[in-house]
C-alpha cells in the first residue's frame, strides 16, 4: 500500500509538472488549467505546486489589471489638460475606486475639475465681450463644444441668452462709451517684451505686476498671471541645470553654423559647458549662440503633474518654435489662458496669426498650420483657392496662365493682407501637390515689385522669377539652369531682404543663385505671396508652416 501511494503520488507530481510546462502564455488561460488541475481529486497530492502556480498567476493578472487601470488613468489625465473631458470622464468612470489608487484618480478628477472650471472662467468672462447675434452663435457653439458637466453648461447658456436679450434691449438704446484699455495692453507689451528672453526671470514677474495695476480688475487677473509663467519657466531652468549637472546628457545642436553630436556639461546664466563625444577637454559657449533641442531636454529634465506646465512656460519665456505646440497641449491651463489673453490683446498688427516682438524691433508673425488647424488664420490672406487640411493649408490656383505669358496680373495670388519693412525674413515649409504645375513662394511689395522662388516640380529644380526693372507688370526668371533641386515630400523656401532692399533666397539652407543681384525698394512695405503659373492643370500646394518678420 506504501508502494502504491508513493507511486501515486509521484504520477500526480509528474502529471502536474507536464500540463504547468505546458501551461498557454496567457495568464487568463493559464490560471482556468490550474484550477481545473486543483480540483481534479487525483491531483491531490500535486496541490503544492499547483497552488504556487495558481497564486503566481493571480498576482500577474492582479498586476496587468493595476497596470491597464494605471494607463488608463494617465491617458485620463492627458484628455483633462487637453480638453478631451467627455473621455477623460470616461477613463476615470473605468477605473474603480480602490485604495491602492484612490490618490491617482484623486488627481485625475482635480485635473477635470481644473480644466473644466477654466473652460468654464473663459467661456464666462467672453461672454460679456459679445457684441452681435454672430458672437452670440459662435460662444454659443463653443460651450457645446466645451464638453462641460451640464451644470456649468447650462448656466454658461442661461447666462448668453440673457446676454442676447441685453443685446436686444439696448439696440434702441443709446450706446454707453466703454473704457479702451487698449493702450494700456500696449504699454504691458512693450514692458513685458523687453524682460522677457533674458535673466533673471523675475526682472518679467515683476514688470508683469506693476503693469497690470493699470488695468481695470476684469482684465488685470491674466496681466497677473504672466508672472506665474516667469516663475514656472525658472522652475524649469533649475530643473535643466540640475539635470545637465548630474546626467551630462548627450544632444545635437548648432553653435553658429556648425551642426554636431555634443554632451552637456553644465547650464549657467550666460553660458553653457559642453565637450565633444570623444574628447575630454571642456568647451564653454555663449548661451544665446548655442540652438539646444529644448523641448527634449526639458521632457527629461521635468518631472510630475506640472511637467507639461512647466516645459510650455519656459519655451514660450525663450520665444522657441516648440513653445505653440506645448501652449496647445495645456490650452485650457490657466497659464496658457492668460498667455492666449495676452498676445491677443498686445497683438502688433491687427492680423490673424502668431505675433512676437523681438528685442530689436523686429515683429515675426508665423502660421504653424500644421499645428493650429485653425480656420481663423486663413482670413490672414487674400486670395482663392485656399482650405485648411491635416498637413497644413492647402492652395490650388483657380485659373490657368496662358501658354507664354509673363504678365504679373495673370499669375494667381494668395497674398497676405498686411505688410511689413526691410530687413525682412520669409520662411516657408511646403510640399507641392505631385501633379502641380510651376509654384512660386515669394515677397512682393505694395509697389508692384516681386521675387520670387519656383519650383517646377516637373523638373524638381527651384530658381528666381522676379519683376523685370524696364517693366513693372511683367516678370523672369533668373537661373533656371544649374539651380539646386529640392525635395518633393516637403522642402523650406527661405528668403531675406536687408535694409539696403537687397534679396537672397534659398532651399532647404542651399542659395538659390540669380544671373545678378536682385533689389527691392529699401523702404518698400512687403508681403508674402503664393502664385502658381498653372498652363495645362493646376498648381497647389501644402503650406505646412509660413513665419515672416520685419519691422512695422
Amino acid at each position: 500500500l506504501f508502494r502504491s501511494a508513493v507511486s501515486a503520488e509521484a504520477e500526480a507530481r509528474a502529471r502536474a509538472e507536464k500540463a504547468l510546462a505546458a501551461l498557454p502564455d496567457d495568464p487568463y488561460a493559464a490560471l482556468a488549467t490550474v484550477e481545473r488541475l486543483l480540483a481534479d481529486p487525483e491531483m491531490k497530492p500535486a496541490a503544492g505546486i499547483l497552488g504556487q502556480r495558481r497564486d503566481a498567476l493571480r498576482r500577474t493578472i492582479e498586476e496587468r489589471r493595476r497596470t491597464q487601470l494605471t494607463a488608463t488613468l494617465d491617458a485620463a489625465f492627458q484628455d483633462a489638460s487637453a480638453g478631451r473631458l467627455n473621455d477623460a470622464r470616461t477613463g476615470l468612470g473605468n477605473v474603480p475606486d480602490e485604495a491602492w489608487i484612490k490618490t491617482r484618480r484623486s488627481e485625475v478628477a482635480a485635473r477635470i475639475e481644473l480644466s473644466e472650471r477654466t473652460a468654464e472662467t473663459r467661456l464666462a468672462e467672453a461672454i460679456p465681450l459679445a457684441n452681435d447675434p454672430r458672437g452670440i452663435d459662435v460662444l454659443s457653439e463653443e460651450i457645446r463644444r466645451a464638453q462641460l458637466s451640464p451644470a456649468r453648461a447650462k448656466g454658461l447658456t442661461d447666462r448668453l441668452e440673457a446676454r442676447r436679450r441685453e443685446l436686444a434691449a439696448a439696440k434702441a438704446q443709446p450706446k454707453m462709451q466703454k473704457a479702451d484699455t487698449a493702450p494700456l495692453w500696449r504699454a504691458l507689451g512693450e514692458t513685458v517684451e523687453a524682460a522677457r528672453g533674458a535673466l533673471p526671470y523675475s526682472a518679467l514677474a515683476d514688470a508683469a505686476r506693476n503693469a497690470a495695476g493699470n488695468l481695470p480688475d476684469g482684465e488685470r487677473q491674466h496681466a497677473e498671471a504672466l508672472a506665474e509663467v516667469a516663475e514656472a519657466a525658472q522652475g524649469a531652468e533649475t530643473a535643466l541645470r540640475l539635470h545637465i549637472g548630474q546626467v551630462r546628457p548627450r544632444v545635437e545642436c548648432r553653435i553658429g553654423n556648425r551642426n554636431g553630436t555634443y554632451l552637456l556639461t553644465r547650464l549657467e546664466k550666460d553660458r553653457i559647458g559642453m565637450r565633444l563625444v570623444d574628447a575630454p577637454a571642456e568647451t564653454v559657449q555663449n548661451r544665446a549662440d548655442v540652438v539646444l533641442p529644448w523641448a527634449q531636454l526639458l521632457s527629461a529634465a521635468l518631472h510630475g503633474a506640472g511637467k507639461e506646465r512647466s516645459q510650455a512656460a519656459f519655451l514660450w519665456y525663450w520665444r522657441l518654435d516648440e513653445a505653440r505646440q506645448a501652449l496647445e497641449a495645456i490650452r485650457d491651463d490657466p497659464l496658457a489662458v492668460a498667455i492666449a489673453t495676452y498676445e491677443r490683446r498686445t497683438r502688433p498688427l491687427d492680423i490673424a496669426g502668431d505675433q512676437q516682438r523681438r528685442k530689436d524691433g523686429i515683429i515675426a508673425v508665423s502660421y504653424p498650420f500644421h499645428i493650429a488647424r485653425d480656420p481663423g488664420l486663413l482670413a490672414a490672406w487674400k486670395g482663392d483657392g485656399a482650405t485648411l487640411a491635416d498637413a497644413g493649408m492647402h492652395w490650388e490656383s483657380t485659373g490657368q496662365v496662358p501658354r507664354g505669358s509673363s504678365a504679373e496680373a495673370d499669375l494667381p495670388t494668395l497674398r497676405w493682407q498686411a505688410s511689413l519693412r526691410a530687413p525682412a525674413e520669409l520662411e516657408a515649409r511646403v510640399i507641392p501637390d505631385a501633379d502641380s504645375e510651376v509654384i512660386l513662394v515669394g515677397l512682393a511689395a505694395a509697389s508692384g515689385q516681386a521675387v520670387r522662388v519656383a519650383l517646377n516640380t516637373k523638373l524638381r529644380r527651384a530658381f528666381i522669377i522676379a519683376t523685370r526693372d524696364e517693366d513693372k507688370d511683367s516678370y523672369q526668371p533668373h537661373g533656371a539652369k544649374g539651380t539646386p533641386d529640392y525635395d518633393a515630400a516637403g522642402t523650406t523656401v527661405r528668403l531675406s531682404v536687408d535694409a539696403a532692399g537687397k534679396v537672397s533666397a534659398w532651399i532647404d539652407d542651399r542659395p538659390v543663385p540669380g544671373d545678378r543681384d536682385l533689389v527691392l525698394p529699401a523702404d518698400a512695405r512687403l508681403a508674402p505671396v503664393i502664385q502658381g503659373r498653372p498652363v495645362q492643370s493646376k498648381s497647389a500646394l501644402i503650406v505646412r508652416s509660413l513665419s515672416f518678420s520685419g519691422r512695422n
